[in-house]
């Protein structure tokens, strides 16, 4: 089969075949060797009921095999009780690999045909990891420890689990926004990172785009954080997200704000 550059889920195999009478067809999954042959035993089988009518056959493998991402395998049938598989015609000539039906090896090398048989293997995708990293740099404030807002989180942004963005050494009980966005390169017209020196906060940048804000207020030591409860949608999975903390600090510059480092979450499993 393909090689996929992302894990994947193999949930079951249709072979466009017929049966002399009713027969229940063996298939099954191989993961490759160094040599790339299947692999023996197999790693899952399956069963499919066909009948005397040529047409398409379905099984599933349960519970369904993950392949990892950039792994070979194989799928193989039992052909005990079943007519030839239908075929089509292939403009290149196709590989397989045969063996006796108790052989514990497969054939040397792989028997090449013209001929391509009619079949479906049927996947879906995982979806990524869940994964959290930090990036950039926070400017100064009045907070405690060295001053400067410290962006981290507790957990994992993995779908159908909450998830905490945590905010350290900002200043005691000041308003703070929790900026939330799709891109860390832009917002709007607005490129990033944003230098804000010129409009009055020295060393500061914003690292994340706001299409969405949330307010809080940092505690008597300077913390505060935010809770996300992430939907169990499996097509979220890869949906990345960057943030930033925005702190008031009034006595330390003109913008009267110092912001922290940027988080950049991706959503997963």
């Amino acid at each position: 089969m393909p090689i996929s550059t992302a894990p994947v889920v193999v949930l079951g195999y249709t072979l466009k075949s017929s049966s002399p009478s009713s027969a229940t067809i063996k298939f099954y999954l191989h993961l490759a060797d160094a040599a790339n042959k299947p692999v023996l035993p197999a790693a899952r089988s399956g069963t499919m009921t066909m009948t005397p009518t040529y047409g398409l056959y379905s099984g599933k493998f349960t519970p369904p095999y993950v392949v990892p991402a950039n792994t070979q395998y194989f799928i193989s049938f039992d052909n005990t009780g079943m007519s030839h598989p239908i075929c089509t015609t292939a403009n290149t000539r196709i590989n397989y690999y045969w063996r006796p039906q108790n052989a514990t090896t497969w054939n040397g090398t792989p028997t090449s045909f013209t001929q391509a048989w009619t079949f479906r293997v049927d996947t879906t995708q995982c979806p990524p990891s869940a994964a959290y990293s930090m990036y950039g740099a926070g400017c100064k404030g009045t907070g405690p420890g060295n001053g400067i807002p410290a962006l981290s989180h507790t957990g994992l942004p993995q779908l159908g689990k909450s998830f905490t963005v945590d905010l350290n050494n900002a200043r005691a009980t000041a308003a703070a926004l929790l900026v939330l966005g799709f891109s860390d390169k832009l917002w709007a017209a607005l490129p990033l990172p944003f230098d804000l020196t010129p409009i009055g906060a020295p060393g500061c940048k914003l690292l994340a785009s706001g299409e969405t804000m949330g307010g809080l207020v940092t505690s008597a030591t300077g913390t505060a954080k935010m809770t996300f409860l992430i939907p169990n949608i499996s097509a979220l999975g890869g949906l990345m997200l960057f943030n930033q903390f925005i702190v008031s600090d009034p006595t330390v510059n003109t913008l009267q704000v110092v912001l922290s480092n940027g988080g950049k979450m991706t959503l997963g499993q």
